[in-house]
């Protein structure tokens, strides 16, 4: 009995992981499930179980796999769509890189704070320097 507690643990865990990756709160989330609230918040506490029709909803309306949120193995969505709108080769081979520093960008406020004030201090250090680079990286991609 206390392992199919922790599986529906686990479940509501994985579930609140996707919602927060999403950005929403729990009413809004049920809302575009057509759940309640309070069935929601059931299981993500681990006190009721998602059942057949919920993991389709989940899957058809945010695209979330089904099997992460059941297995925890795999990607939590089928296409990664907070990334999708960095192409493949946009940055080449840090493109990974840069689609890692965004997820932490967008969810850890010391990660977004820390980069902008960075950012700030090496634009206003290196104006100069960065226009002659953009200005010479134009010119070649004009050519």
């Amino acid at each position: 009995m206390a392992e199919i507690q922790d599986h529906l643990i686990e479940y509501g865990k994985r579930l609140r992981d996707v919602r927060r990756v999403l950005d929403i709160s729990q009413k809004d989330f049920a809302a575009q499930l057509f759940v309640s609230p309070s069935f929601l918040s059931e299981i993500e506490s681990g006190k009721t179980k998602p059942g057949y029709n919920f993991l389709l909803k989940l899957a058809a309306v945010f695209d979330v796999d089904p099997a992460w949120i059941l297995l925890g193995k795999g990607a939590m969505f089928f296409k990664d769509e907070k990334t999708s709108a960095i192409a493949e080769d946009e940055f080449g081979d840090h493109t990974e890189s840069i689609k890692e520093l965004l997820w932490y960008f967008k969810h850890s406020p010391l990660v977004k704070l820390s980069v902008m004030a960075f950012a700030s201090k090496f634009l206003l250090d290196n104006e100069d320097i960065i226009k002659r680079d953009i200005d010479r990286n134009q010119q070649k991609d004009e050519k």
